[in-house]
């Protein structure tokens, strides 16, 4: 799930043009608003539309657990477009495979959060289920207190605190965000998938509305680091990480000759 355009589009270029991971179904929220965009994605993940995984060479990092047997959202189209937004008038109670998710009487569930929690129900045992932040639509869903941070994405678990709390995951301190952080797969992200591209050396960054860019970017290393020092990891990697997040920040605030 993506919370608008802009964390959008270059998923949809690096899928369309350039051949990466297109068996991921990207979701725009707010597109759920609509009428045609919930239809789309139904039809497109249909198992005989479903596009399946396919590894780079040498890349071994994701397993292929073979094609899902339905699409994202069981919903019918005809009752699909009668979803609307409101307040719920009684609690309402929605029921994954290992837990229960409340919403208290009062609650505002417009017509995108009732969409995305019908995807999340009809997918969550078939399919890895990912948020661009742990902000935006997963926090407007009350679902944040099941991310795990896998790098810049969150990982939804449904699992109960207990469980969560036995999986091996660290937790950064609240000023940091109160992420937990699978620590392993988050580096193997960060030194073996991502490509900074100049972000960590740029002298100068020309369009400041982006510079919220490389400040992702600097939060990442920043947070990672002291994961990495709270799971027992090497000083060394949170040594590097930090040195990492103060080039970052550099470029975040303009870069190197923003003076």
């Amino acid at each position: 799930f993506t919370n608008g355009d802009n964390d959008t589009f270059p998923l949809w270029y690096l899928q369309e043009v350039e051949g990466v991971r297109k068996d991921v179904t990207v979701i725009v929220g707010q597109y759920l608003h609509t009428s045609w965009y919930p239809r789309q994605l139904q039809r497109l993940t249909v198992p005989a539309r479903q596009r399946p995984y396919r590894a780079p060479a040498g890349v071994t990092l994701y397993a292929d657990s073979g094609l899902p047997d339905s699409a994202i959202l069981s919903v019918d189209p005809v009752l699909m477009d009668r979803v609307v937004g409101g307040q719920i008038m009684q609690e309402l109670t929605i029921q994954f495979p290992a837990l229960e998710v409340a919403y208290p009487a009062g609650t505002n569930l417009d017509r995108r959060l009732r969409l995305a929690l019908a995807i999340i129900r009809d997918s969550t045992a078939k399919r890895p289920i990912y948020f661009a932040t742990t902000n935006g639509l997963m926090a407007d869903l009350g679902l944040e207190q099941w991310g795990v941070r896998h790098g810049l994405a969150t990982k939804l678990i449904l699992q109960p605190t207990e469980v969560l709390d036995g999986l091996g995951f660290t937790q950064v301190p609240v000023e940091l965000g109160g992420e937990r952080f699978d620590v392993t797969r988050s580096l193997a992200l960060y030194d073996q998938v991502y490509s900074y591209r100049g972000l960590l050396d740029r002298s100068l960054w020309a369009d400041r509305s982006t510079l919220n860019i490389p400040w992702q970017y600097y939060a990442l290393a920043l947070q990672l680091a002291d994961a990495v020092e709270r799971s027992s990891g090497s000083p060394l990697v949170a040594e590097r990480l930090r040195l990492d997040a103060a080039n970052f920040q550099i470029t975040s605030e303009g870069g190197s000759r923003r003076n």
